[in-house]
């Protein structure tokens, strides 16, 4: 195994990690954001069930 076939490995190998860890975070986020619209919206109907 050459030089250049190791760097492309190591740089390959870096790449996965950095997206994989880039997309968790991303679902992460968007996870987080469906939680506070729920939580909005339920405090909205919450608001308009007690409204006489």
């Amino acid at each position: 195994m050459n030089k250049s076939t190791l760097i492309l490995t190591l740089l390959l190998g870096m790449m996965m990690l950095f997206t994989s860890s880039y997309f968790s975070l991303q679902k992460h986020k968007y996870k987080q954001g469906v939680e506070v619209v729920n939580e909005f919206y339920s405090a909205e109907l919450e608001k308009s069930f007690y409204l006489p």
